[in-house]
């Protein structure tokens, strides 16, 4: 299911409830120049589908690259997560969550650690 645009931050759970399914849409401040942020919180989540992100070396300006929070999942770095282009976008993968994040429009050379949140 789509979840609606955001701005600033908002956190995901996909704990099945009608608000946040497997399978579904985040939209980010489109092309917008402000950092919005998607937490994730529940490691048990599917597939999700992310538009409008803006990433570090697309939008090399510190406050305005879009963040993924992957915190409460133990994610110590950019080691923990694997990327695969297909066809212009890139999905992150991880032994350390169920499911896949697809951004939609970047590539894996678009991100940096600038574009994550992992524990300190």
């Amino acid at each position: 299911g789509a979840i609606g645009n955001i701005e600033g931050s908002a956190t995901f759970d996909f704990d099945g409830d009608a608000a946040n399914d497997d399978s579904s849409f985040i939209a980010l401040g489109t092309a917008d120049l402000f950092q919005d942020v998607a937490i994730f919180s529940d490691a048990g989540f599917g597939n999700v589908a992310v538009i409008g992100f803006s990433g570090w070396n697309a939008n090399p300006v510190l406050g305005q690259q879009d963040i993924l929070d992957f915190t409460a999942m133990g994610v110590d770095e950019l080691t923990d997560l694997t990327f695969t282009d297909i066809a212009g976008n890139v999905a992150i993968t991880s032994s350390l969550f169920d499911g896949t994040v697809l951004l939609i429009g970047v590539t894996a050379a678009d991100l940096s650690n600038e574009n994550f949140d992992f524990v300190a």
